[in-house]
């Protein structure tokens, strides 16, 4: 068998019995089994644990499809399986065998869980809430009558906004998250509340709460009946705050016509340009002249501004703490299962600091990022391409600042999308990222079946109709050779985070600035200092005024290094890891390269098929990296993985890209714009190969098996010599190295 790239301290492997034959008595694990968090990290059995996975849907429509797809996702280098919710109410109850949806999810779990890996739970987004809800408890603040008829032909997913607010949605919601905690998988005969393999649950997927309540334009959609509880609970809030319409006047300065505290009648405002301002007038029932009402101006009443703010950050943490605690409610003991997995409040706050403050309450904070490949600027050597690697580094500003001071980080969904011609090194970028921001968990979307051979298919592309097509990638040779490395270099590398990395405090200034959200006051510092220093978010409510503590600054050296082992000499295009367990050269690579720990890179060329677009004479763009994968330096290492990619494409592939820039131009949206300006080729694919030679003393004695992209070994060899050399011609798709 491969061996496996990714082997988990301590891991729960499940008996061969238990998974796939009559499931066992639940038999609770000693508590080190579970996965907790611990100093600010994820841990299992007293040691940190990583997690590198992907979403997707069952792996397989049988189970012996799921185990196959299993054992390949395994060799691909993950370690952990993201569930994804559909669009409509999955039955949680099924028939063992009966083929639906929650049977092949079940059995994914414990197919996952008996690889040693680990789970990540989203199904509670699968709940709808309907007008059959309405009898689930007797709302003392809006009726049956009513209530029924502000829900009739509406189904709603658990992120719309009433959520935070509306009785009878939240506790339709806490017991769906009862129902989750209660289910057994019948594939391990445990409740989900007791399954070891469960690594993390979300609560809610991409909800954007804070941000979508600040824009209004929800409140003007929903039925006055449904927004008069929220109004309700603003006007309590303020009268704990304030006492009286008397004291409210004194910290804001003014009031509207009609407002008082004693009538419950202060509207929520201001929201984003004033929306709903009518419709809240109407509801609380005073008279209110949109075009009169400047005192509704957040610039105007920054004091007002901010405690709409606040109470909205106040009503989220407060009930969603609320629904972790329901969470947690079902753990058969203090410290088992559903009592330490973590929860994440929501995985949408990538943008928003007031989301990421309300966030930071769960276990863990989630972002995201799904970076455009194409570029318009027309004076660059590497148009219409976009080479990140050749530019100041960024990871964009949804994900440059989100690392939260002692809370695990959490990529929970990324993946460029296509088409891209220098794809390859955003996995290796990530890598270095996750150690420089001291990431916890790297996801990303989307995992389709690991196809090969009779099986490919052509690079996924975007088209009109689904442009996340763009971002599948089980077919992309490329892409996943890259994922592998990075995979190892995440699980098994030896990079560390900066000694002291630069903290913002994130006072009122911003927290509870509505004009603030998008990090508007400080936005020009965040990619500067995270990439350059390292930077960790510590929020301070009390505190008036946001400042730095350690370097900062919003201009780019011309080498930045934020680690002694991470290198990003972007003016020559190139990323350099040097660790005793690492090495890594990803970007435009020069025929020969040394490293300062002096294993030798040479003879750097290219093998690229002819047909291939969009080719550059004497550019070499290539990702290389070797890692240890038993936790020894490369020298003393009896294991080590390695490959160079550069890049691929469907044959017959084109991009207009005068095209591109006129529906840019028209909507900015790269996908889209992409997918109306493609023609997106077909098979085969025209791999890029790279051919190199590995210069290194402790590379002799080692034997090399090469394998090709199904994942088998052709070629195996005794290394008698400090070399190891790849031909551009090979079909590599990784090569490992041990010692015997």
């Amino acid at each position: 068998m491969n061996q496996l790239l990714i082997i988990v301290a301590a891991a729960v492997v499940l008996t061969a019995s238990s998974v796939f034959g009559q499931p066992p008595a639940a038999a609770i694990p000693a508590d080190s089994d579970f996965v907790k968090i611990v100093d600010g990290h994820f841990s299992v059995n007293g040691r940190r644990l990583k997690l590198w996975g992907s979403q997707s849907s069952p792996l397989g429509d049988t189970p012996a499809a799921i185990d196959r797809e299993v054992e390949q996702y395994r060799k691909l280098g993950f370690n952990l399986y993201r569930s994804i919710s559909v669009s409509s109410r999955v039955p949680m109850n099924y028939t063992r065998g009966d083929g639906s949806r929650m049977d092949l999810q079940d059995y994914t779990f414990a197919a996952i869980a008996k690889s040693g890996g680990y789970n990540w739970v989203d199904v509670m987004n699968n709940l709808r809430i309907t007008s059959a809800d309405v009898d689930v408890i007797d709302d003392p603040l809006v009726n049956r009558d009513d209530w029924l008829a502000a829900m009739a032909g509406k189904e709603l997913v658990p992120t719309s906004v009433q959520l935070m607010w509306d009785a009878r949605t939240q506790a339709v919601f806490l017991n769906h998250i009862d129902t989750l905690m209660e289910h057994v998988n019948q594939y391990n005969g445990l409740r989900y509340a007791d399954d070891p393999s469960i690594a993390l649950i979300e609560l809610l997927n991409e909800q954007w709460w804070m941000p979508t309540m600040l824009a209004g334009g929800a409140l003007a959609e929903l039925s006055p009946v449904l927004v008069k509880p929220l109004l309700l609970k603003w006007n309590q809030w303020l009268v704990e705050h304030y006492k009286d319409t008397a004291g409210l006047q004194r910290a804001w300065g003014s009031l509207l016509p009609g407002e008082s505290l004693e009538e419950s009648t202060v509207l929520l405002q201001p929201l984003r340009g004033r929306a709903a301002l009518p419709q809240m007038a109407a509801v609380l029932g005073i008279n209110v002249d949109p075009n009169k009402s400047k005192e509704m101006e957040s610039a105007t009443n920054r004091a007002r501004a901010a405690d709409v703010v606040h109470f909205l950050t106040d009503l989220e943490i407060n009930f969603k703490t609320k629904a972790m605690e329901r969470l947690r409610s079902h753990a058969s003991a203090p410290d088992k299962g559903a009592a330490v997995v973590p929860v994440l409040f929501d995985t949408g706050a990538s943008y928003s600091p007031q989301a990421a403050y309300t966030d930071s309450f769960g276990s863990a904070f989630a972002f995201a990022s799904y970076p455009t490949m194409i570029d318009t600027d027309r004076s660059k050597p590497t148009f219409p391409w976009y080479a990140p690697l050749a530019e100041p580094p960024t990871l964009g500003n949804w994900m440059n600042q989100n690392k939260i001071e002692g809370v695990p980080g959490v990529i929970y969904e990324t993946m460029p999308f296509q088409p891209g011609k220098y794809r390859a090194g955003y996995p290796l970028r990530i890598a270095a990222f996750a150690a420089v921001q001291d990431l916890d968990v790297v996801d990303w979307h989307f995992y389709a079946a690991h196809s090969y051979g009779k099986d490919a298919v052509p690079l996924q592309m975007p088209n009109t109709n689904h442009y996340w097509n763009s971002v599948i990638f089980g077919g992309d040779e490329v892409m996943l050779a890259s994922m592998k490395l990075a995979s190892t270099i995440f699980l098994h590398g030896d990079l560390q985070p900066p000694a002291k990395p630069t903290v913002l405090v994130v006072g009122r200034d911003i927290l509870y600035n509505p004009d603030a959200s998008n990090w508007e006051p400080v936005i020009k510092y965040l990619a500067p200092t995270s990439m350059q220093f390292g930077l960790r978010l510590r929020f301070d409510p009390k505190s008036p005024k946001s400042y730095f503590i350690g370097r900062n600054g919003e201009k780019y050296a011309d080498v930045v290094r934020p680690t002694p082992e991470i290198t990003y000499q972007w003016k020559q295009g190139r990323l350099i890891i040097d660790s005793p367990r690492v090495r890594l050269l990803a970007g435009f690579a020069p025929e020969n390269f040394q490293f300062k720990s002096g294993e030798k890179l040479q003879d750097i060329t290219l093998d690229i098929p002819e047909g291939t677009p969009y080719v550059r004479e004497n550019e070499r763009f290539v990702c290389f990296a070797i890692c240890s994968q038993d936790d020894k330096p490369l020298a003393e290492s009896d294991d080590i993985v390695a490959m160079a990619v550069s890049t691929s494409w469907n044959t017959g592939f084109k991009l207009d890209a005068d095209k591109f820039d006129a529906a840019m131009k028209k909507r900015p949206h790269g996908p889209l714009a992409a997918a109306v300006s493609i023609e997106p080729g077909t098979m085969p694919v025209l791999v890029t190969r790279v051919g190199w030679t590995l210069s290194a003393p402790w590379l002799a004695g080692m034997t090399a098996e090469r394998y090709d992209f199904s994942l088998e070994t052709y070629r195996t060899e005794g290394l008698d010599g400090p070399s190891l050399q790849i031909s551009a011609d090979e079909p590599l798709f990784f090569v490992n190295l041990k010692r015997n």
